[in-house]
C-alpha cells in the first residue's frame, strides 16, 4: 500500500486547503522528508489526517470522531471555519482509490454530520453507506485501523522508554506497544467467570439444602393424605343436604309465586269480560244496521256517486256559458285597441302589418343617424387628449366656436416664433432639434463629469490627511502594548505568590484534630516545628493578604483588558490604512479614468460652442431646443385643430337629422319594439279565437255528459226506493252504512277482546293445574325454617373447605418441594459439568489481575519481535543482535556484539545512537507484525529525537537513510530539532500565523 496524495482543510490548527502530493517533486525524489515546526503548530496532524480520512478515527483519541465529539471536545474542524475535510489517495494491489471524510456547518450555524466516501481511480464513487467505508479501505489495503497505525507509524520512542524500564513497568510498555494487553484482560475474565460459575453452584446447593428443610416426613405425610380423604367425604354429604334445602326452598318461592299469579289472572279476566259486555253496548247496534244494509252497499254507493256527479255538471255548465260570454267581449276589445293605434278601418291584421312597416322605416333612418353621429364622436374623442376642453361642452356650436378661438390663438403665437428663430431651423426643425439635443447631452454630461472630478479630488485629499493621521499613530502603539505587558507578568507573579500564601493559611487553619495532637518539645509532622502557639486555638485569618490578593486581580484584570483594547485598537487602525490606503489607490484611478472621459466629451463639441463657458451654452441649448420644440408643436397643434373642425361640423350636421327623426318616432309610436307590440295583439286575438271554439266544443259535449248521468240517476233512485228495507230514501240508509274501514276496525276490536278471553282463561287453568301438581312434593315446614336450616349446613360446609384447602396446600408444598429438588439436582449436575472447563482455564491462565497469562504471552511476543528485529538490525548494521536474558542475567533484554566475540551485554548499557538503532528495529519489527503480509511503502517517525546529543543524531540520521536504502520506502521525521533539519533538506514546514493557525509548504 503506498498513499499517492493527501489533502485536507481546516483541520485542528491547519487553516485552509493544504496539500501533501508524494508522486510530485520534491517529495516524489526523496525517500526521507522531515516534517518540521515549532511545538503545537500541527506537525501530529498530518498523521491524524490519514487515518481520518481512512477510518474516521484519529490514533490520539480512542473513540470514533463523530459529530457529537467534535462538538463536545472542539477538536479537528479549526475554529471559526464552516467546514473541514481530509482526504487519502492510496495505491494497492486492486488499484488506485480516494477515501474523503468531510463535516459542514449548515447556514443556521448547526454542525451538520459527517461525510465519509470511497471513490475509483476515474472519480466514480463507490455505492456504500459511511459506516462500510473504513470496512472496505480494510479490504483493500489488508490491515486493520490498528494494524494499520502500527504499521505505518513507529513506535520507536516507545520501544526506547521500554529498553530503559524496569520489571512490571517494562511488561505494561509491552503490552500498549503491541497491543498484548488483550491477554492481560482473558487471564482476568477466566478468573472472574470461574467465579462467577461457582458463585452460581454454590447458590444452587444453598437451595437445593432450603428446600430439604420443607420436607415432611413419610409418616405425617401419610396422616395428611387420611386427613384429606375424611374431609372429602363430609364435604359431599354436607353438599347434598344443601342441595335438598336448597331444592325444598325453591319449591315453597315457586308455590307463593303461583298463587299470586293465579289471583292476578282472575282479576284480569273479570276486567276482559266486562271490557267486552261494554263494547257490545257500544257498537252492537250500528254494526247490526250496517250487516243488514250490507247487500244494497254497492247500489247506495253507486246512487251516492250519480248524485254528486249530476250536481258538480250542472255546476260546470253554469261556468262555461259564463266564460264564453267572457271571451267574446275581449275578442271586441283587442279589436278597438288595434284601431285606436292604427287609425285604420281595415280588417285588425292588415290594419297591424302596414302601422308596423311604418314604424320601422322610421327606426331604420334612426339608426343610421345614430351611427354617422357616434362614428363622428368616436373622431372628436381621438382630440380629448391633446384638447381636454372638449370632454367640458356637450353642444356642437359651443365646441365648434371653442375651437376656432383656440386655433387663432395657436396662429399668432405661431407667428411671433417665426418671426424669432432662424429660417435655417425652419427649414427642418426635426433634424436641426435632434442635433442641438446631441450637443445638450454632451454638454450635461462634461459638467456631471467635471462635478465627479471636483467630488474625487476632496475625497483622495481626505483620505490622505486619514492615512497621515493613522501613520503617526501606529509607531506609538507596540511601546505601549510591551509595557502593559511587562506589568502584568510582574503582576501575575505577585498574584500566584499571594495566592500560594493563601493556600498554606487556609490548610493551616484547617488542621483542627491535627493540631489539638500537637505537644510542646515533639516536632509537628508536617512543617517540623517543635513549637505550637496554635495547638488550642485557630490562627487568625488575615484580611489584608485576602483585600491584597482582590487588589491584585483587580489589577491584572484591567492591565489585560488594556493589553486586548490597545491590541484591537492598533489592529483596527491597521486594518482601516490599509482599506484607506486601498480605497485611495481605487479613487486615483477613477479620477484619471473620469478625468479622460471630461476630455472626450469636449472633444465632440463643435469648435464654436467651446469659446463660450460650458454652463453658458447649456442654458443655451436649452433655450433654444425650447423654442424649436414649442415652434413644432404649435404648427402639429394647428394642424389637428384644422382637422377637428372637420369632424365638428359633421358630428353638427348628423345630429340635428338623429333629432328629426327621433321626433318623427316618438310622435307614431312609444313602444320599445313595434314587431313584437304587434306580434303580442295578433297572439291574443289567436288566443281569444281559438279559446272561444274550444268553449264550444266542449258545451256540446257537457251537455251530451250531463243528459246521461240524469237518466242513469233517476233509474237507480226508483230501484232502490222499491227494495231497501225500512228505508222510503237512499240517503236515509245511507246514514246507516258504515265505511268498510270503520266496520273493520270495530269488528276487529270486538275479536281482540273475545281472543283476549279465552287467552287469561287458558293460562288460568294451566297455573291452577302447576299449582295442584307442586302442591303434592311440599312438606310441612316454613319457608323461614328450610332457611335457617339451610344456612347452618351451608357455614358448616365453609369450615369443612377451610380445613381441605389447608390439607391440600400442605399436600401441594410437598409435591412442590419435592420437584424443585428433582430440578435442582439436575442443575447442580448440569452446573458442574459447565464449571469444568472454567475451573481448568483459570488454573492454568487465570488470575484476579491477569499476570499469569500476560506474562506468558508477553514472553511469545517478546521472542518474536527479537527474531523480527533481528532481521532489520543486519539490515541496519552487521554488528549487534537482540537476545532474551538467560536465568542467570537479569530480566532486562539482552544484545550480542559480534564484533566483540558475541559478548553478551545488558541494553541497559547502550549509549544513545546505539539505543535508538536498537530501538528502532524493535519498532519496524512491530510494523513488520503489524502488517503482516501487506507491503507499507511509507512509514512516519513521530518521537525519539530531543534528548539525542549532535554525534548521535548523525548515526541516528545514518541509521535512517540506510533504512530507507535497504527499504525503498518514503520515511517521514517529525520533528522540531534543528540539526536534524539541516541533515534533511527535503521538508514539510509547518508554519504558525496569527490567532494560533498554521499553514504548510514543502521545500
Amino acid at each position: 500500500m503506498n498513499i499517492l496524495t493527501i489533502r485536507f482543510s481546516n483541520i485542528n490548527s491547519l487553516k485552509g486547503a493544504q496539500e501533501l502530493d508524494f508522486t510530485s517533486k520534491p517529495l516524489s525524489n526523496s525517500g526521507i522528508f522531515a516534517i518540521t515546526g515549532p511545538t503545537g503548530s500541527g506537525k501530529t496532524t498530518i498523521l491524524d489526517v490519514i487515518t481520518l480520512a481512512l477510518f474516521s478515527k484519529i490514533p490520539r483519541v480512542n473513540e470514533g470522531i463523530s459529530k457529537a465529539f467534535i462538538e463536545k471536545t472542539g477538536l479537528i474542524l479549526t475554529r471559526n471555519t464552516k467546514e473541514a475535510y481530509a482526504e487519502v489517495k492510496y495505491q494497492c494491489k486492486q488499484g488506485i482509490f480516494t477515501s474523503r471524510w468531510g463535516i459542514a456547518v449548515s447556514r443556521t450555524g448547526r454542525l451538520q454530520d459527517y461525510t465519509l466516501e470511497l471513490s475509483d481511480v476515474n472519480g466514480e464513487i463507490l455505492d456504500l453507506k459511511k459506516s462500510e467505508v473504513p470496512q472496505k479501505n480494510e479490504e483493500l489495503i489488508g490491515l486493520n485501523y490498528d494494524q494499520f497505525v502500527k504499521a505505518i507509524v513507529l513506535a520507536q520512542g516507545d520501544f526506547d522508554a521500554f529498553l530503559k524500564a524496569k520489571g512490571d513497568e517494562r511488561g505494561r510498555l509491552l503490552e500498549r506497544i503491541t497491543g498484548s494487553w488483550i491477554y492481560r484482560e482473558l487471564g482476568k475474565a477466566a478468573y472472574q467467570k470461574n467465579k462467577s460459575l461457582g458463585m452460581q453452584l454454590e447458590i444452587l446447593q444453598q437451595q437445593e439444602a432450603l428446600h430439604k428443610e420443607k420436607l415432611l416426613s413419610d409418616e405425617a405425610y401419610k396422616e395428611l393424605i387420611l386427613q384429606l380423604e375424611h374431609c372429602e367425604l363430609q364435604i359431599q354429604q354436607s353438599g347434598k343436604e344443601i342441595q335438598k334445602l336448597k331444592e325444598q326452598e325453591t319449591l315453597k318461592n315457586e308455590l307463593l309465586l303461583l298463587g299470586k299469579t293465579i289471583e292476578s289472572k282472575e282479576k284480569e279476566y273479570k276486567l276482559t269480560k266486562e271490557k267486552l259486555n261494554e263494547f257490545l253496548s257500544e257498537k252492537g247496534g250500528l254494526m247490526l244496521k250496517h250487516s243488514k244494509l250490507a247487500p244494497y252497499q254497492k247500489e247506495l254507493w253507486e246512487w251516492q256517486k250519480l248524485k254528486k256527479e249530476k250536481e258538480e255538471l250542472e255546476k260546470h255548465f253554469q261556468l262555461l256559458e259564463k266564460e264564453i260570454e267572457n271571451d267574446k267581449k275581449e275578442g271586441q276589445s283587442i279589436k278597438d285597441e288595434i284601431q285606436n293605434l292604427t287609425g285604420s278601418q281595415l280588417p285588425p291584421s292588415e290594419a297591424l302589418e302596414a302601422f308596423q312597416q311604418k314604424v320601422l322605416a322610421i327606426q331604420e333612418k334612426l339608426n343610421e343617424a345614430a351611427t354617422l353621429k357616434k362614428n363622428a364622436q368616436l373622431q372628436i374623442k381621438s382630440f380629448t387628449s391633446e384638447f381636454p376642453f372638449l370632454t367640458k361642452l356637450s353642444n356642437p356650436d359651443d365646441v365648434i366656436k371653442e375651437a376656432s378661438q383656440i386655433k387663432t390663438s395657436r396662429l399668432q403665437k405661431l407667428d411671433k416664433l417665426t418671426s424669432t428663430l432662424d429660417p435655417d431651423i425652419l427649414e427642418n426643425p426635426q433634424e436641426k432639434l435632434r442635433l442641438m439635443k446631441h450637443y445638450y447631452d454632451i454638454s450635461k454630461d462634461y459638467v456631471a463629469s467635471q462635478k465627479i472630478l471636483d467630488t474625487k479630488l476632496e475625497q483622495i485629499s481626505k483620505i490622505k490627511e486619514e492615512c497621515l493621521a493613522v501613520q503617526n499613530l501606529l509607531p506609538a502603539y507596540p511601546k505601549q502594548i510591551t509595557d502593559f505587558k511587562s506589568k502584568l507578568e510582574k503582576e501575575e507573579l505577585i498574584l500566584i505568590s499571594l495566592q500560594k500564601d493563601q493556600t498554606i493559611r487556609d490548610l493551616t487553619a484547617n488542621f483542627d484534630k491535627q493540631r489539638a495532637l500537637l505537644m510542646d518539645g515533639l516536632p509537628c509532622p508536617l512543617c517540623g516545628a517543635t513549637e505550637h502557639p496554635y495547638s488550642h486555638t485557630s490562627p487568625l485569618i488575615d484580611d489584608e493578604l485576602d483585600k491584597k490578593v482582590k487588589e491584585v486581580k483587580l489589577l491584572t484584570d484591567k492591565l489585560k483588558k488594556n493589553i486586548a483594547s490597545l491590541e484591537t485598537e492598533f489592529n483596527q487602525h491597521s486594518l482601516n490604512l490599509k482599506k484607506n490606503e486601498d480605497s485611495l489607490k481605487n479613487l486615483e484611478i477613477s479620477y484619471n479614468a473620469e478625468k479622460e472621459k471630461a476630455s472626450h466629451l469636449l472633444d465632440e463639441l463643435p469648435e464654436i460652442f467651446k469659446k463660450d463657458k460650458i454652463s453658458n451654452l447649456v442654458d443655451k441649448f436649452n433655450l433654444l431646443m425650447e423654442q424649436t420644440n414649442q415652434y413644432v408643436d404649435l404648427k402639429n397643434e394647428v394642424k389637428r385643430l384644422n382637422e377637428m373642425l372637420i369632424q365638428l361640423e359633421d358630428w353638427k350636421n348628423y345630429s340635428l337629422k338623429f333629432q328629426t327623426f327621433e321626433k318623427e318616432l316618438k310622435e307614431t309610436f312609444k313602444g320599445d319594439n313595434i314587431i313584437s307590440y304587434c306580434q303580442s295583439f295578433i297572439n291574443r286575438m289567436t288566443k281569444n279565437e281559438t279559446h272561444l271554439l274550444n268553449l264550444g266544443k266542449e258545451k256540446t259535449k257537457l251537455e251530451e255528459t250531463t243528459t246521461s248521468v240524469k237518466n242513469a240517476f233517476q233509474t237507480i233512485t226508483t230501484s232502490l226506493k222499491s227494495t231497501l228495507p225500512g228505508y222510503s230514501e237512499p240517503e236515509d240508509a245511507l246514514a246507516d252504512l258504515l265505511d268498510e274501514k270503520t266496520f273493520a276496525s270495530l269488528k276487529e276490536t270486538e275479536n281482540k277482546l273475545k281472543e283476549q278471553q279465552a287467552a287469561i282463561d287458558t293460562e288460568l287453568k294451566v297455573h291452577k293445574n302447576n299449582f295442584e301438581l307442586k302442591k303434592q312434593n311440599d312438606n310441612s315446614l316454613l319457608i323461614e325454617e328450610v332457611i335457617k336450616q339451610r344456612n347452618e349446613k351451608e357455614n358448616s360446609l365453609k369450615e369443612l373447605n377451610k380445613q381441605r384447602d389447608s390439607l391440600v396446600s400442605q399436600k401441594s408444598i410437598q409435591e412442590q418441594t419435592l420437584k424443585a429438588l428433582d430440578d435442582l439436582e439436575i442443575k447442580i449436575r448440569g452446573q458442574k459439568q459447565q464449571n469444568e472447563k472454567w475451573v481448568l482455564l483459570n488454573k492454568y491462565i487465570g488470575d484476579a489481575e491477569g499476570k499469569k497469562f500476560s506474562i506468558f504471552a508477553q514472553q511469545i511476543t517478546l521472542k518474536q519481535l527479537a527474531i523480527h528485529s533481528n532481521k532489520r538490525l543486519r539490515m541496519l548494521s552487521d554488528r549487534y543482535l537482540l537476545a532474551l536474558p538467560e536465568e542467570k542475567e537479569d530480566d532486562s533484554l539482552v544484545v550480542i556484539d559480534t564484533h566483540m566475540a558475541d559478548m553478551r551485554r545488558s541494553v541497559k548499557s547502550l549509549s544513545g545512537g546505539e539505543s535508538f538503532l536498537i530501538s528502532l528495529s524493535l519498532a519496524l519489527a512491530l510494523s513488520d507484525l503489524a502488517a503482516q503480509q501487506v507491503e507499507i511503502k511509507c512509514l512516519f517517525i513521530d518521537e525519539g529525537f530531543g534528548s539525542l546529543d549532535k554525534l548521535t543524531l548523525d548515526q541516528t540520521i545514518d541509521t535512517l537513510e540506510k533504512l530507507q536504502y535497504e527499504t525503498k520506502k518514503t520515511i517521514g521525521v517529525i520533528s522540531h530539532v534543528e540539526a536534524m533539519q539541516e541533515r534533511i533538506t527535503t521538508q514539510v514546514r509547518i508554519e504558525k500565523g496569527g490567532q494560533g493557525h498554521s499553514s504548510i509548504t514543502v521545500v
